[in-house]
């Protein structure tokens, strides 16, 4: 809430191609207190522990335009949207990442091939051959790809679900997650990353 306002009075103060001390240090004046407002909330909702030193680098910010140091202002401005940026990426991929598609495949691939509780599934041999195929030839149209490799293999998923008691439940909310998600390359994404995540802990370290 409010970052569209934000964002228009930015582009409205860029229209100028130049911008003068006293108008940039005003614009910071004017827009510390709702920049801080949506950075807390986001961060509070998001992240409680405030990562990235966000709430750090906005007081930094604060106190440069406070002062007369153009040079000082400029650089924990940059500081501050460097890590806003790396904050915003934190949760887009935590919303799911088609870019790291090919990362969970190889994951996979390598989890049914390398342990033990793993391998000794009757369906093993078809994750690793499949995942391979997938990642051999992934490319610009592997993400169209990547829900019906998913698709093929959930029955497999879902055997192996119950070979383990302890997480059987927490491994079959997971395969259901990636079946609910099949339309959605992000969103299955995630749930495939959930997946794995509970099947590395069922099977415990590879020297099992």
């Amino acid at each position: 809430k409010g970052g569209a306002r934000e964002a228009r009075a930015a582009q409205k103060l860029i229209q100028d191609r130049k911008i003068s001390w006293s108008v940039y240090r005003d614009f910071l004046r004017q827009h510390q207190s709702p920049m801080a407002s949506i950075l807390e909330t986001l961060s509070r909702e998001k992240a409680p522990r405030y990562p990235f030193a966000i709430i750090e680098s906005l007081k930094a910010l604060s106190e440069g335009a406070a002062g007369d140091n153009v040079e000082r202002a400029a650089s924990e401005h940059a500081m501050l949207l460097s890590r806003l940026d790396a904050f915003c990426t934190m949760l887009q991929k935590a919303e799911g990442d088609p870019a790291d598609i090919l990362q969970v495949v190889r994951w996979q691939e390598a989890m049914f091939r390398t342990r033990p509780s793993l391998r000794r599934l009757e369906c093993s041999e078809r994750v690793v051959g499949m995942s391979r195929s997938f990642i051999e030839a992934y490319g610009s149209h592997s993400a169209e790809r990547y829900p019906d490799l998913l698709e093929r293999l959930i029955g497999c998923f879902k055997r192996s679900a119950q070979a383990f008691g302890g997480q059987r439940k927490a491994l079959e909310m997971a395969a259901a997650g990636i079946q609910h998600n099949l339309s959605s390359p992000a969103a299955l994404q995630k749930a495939h990353r959930t997946f794995l995540l509970a099947l590395q802990k069922a099977t415990g370290p590879v020297h099992d």
